[in-house]
């Protein structure tokens, strides 16, 4: 996905996943969100990272029974420190790569 340089997996538990996530998005940065799988979608929440003090959401997919899933996507997110950039990396988070991202997403489902 856009942006994204790096993922690596810190800890897997069962459906619990520790992920540590390097982006490129105008500045270099890195973050650590704690993502839970179940069944209907992922959820995560932040754990440590550059820039965020808060990163939590999920996708949540719902089986239309006509051979299509319906994706909610649901983020929030707060800056924790205001430099200069912060604005417009946020900008181009919301603006430029969650659409790509969505893009992506989309692309590879439709492969499975």
């Amino acid at each position: 996905m856009d942006g994204v340089s790096k993922v690596t997996v810190i800890n897997r538990d069962g459906n619990k996943v520790k992920a540590k996530y390097d982006l490129n998005v105008i500045k270099k940065f890195s973050y650590t969100l704690n993502l839970e799988e179940s069944e209907t979608g992922i959820s995560w929440s932040f754990d440590e990272g550059d820039i965020f003090s808060v990163n939590s959401g999920s996708w949540s997919l719902k089986d239309l029974g006509d051979g299509t899933t319906e994706v909610t996507y649901k983020v929030e997110v707060e800056i924790k420190v205001k430099m200069m950039g912060t604005g417009m990396i946020t900008k181009k988070l919301v603006n430029t790569s969650l659409p790509s991202m969505m893009k992506s997403v989309e692309k590879r489902a439709q492969k499975l």
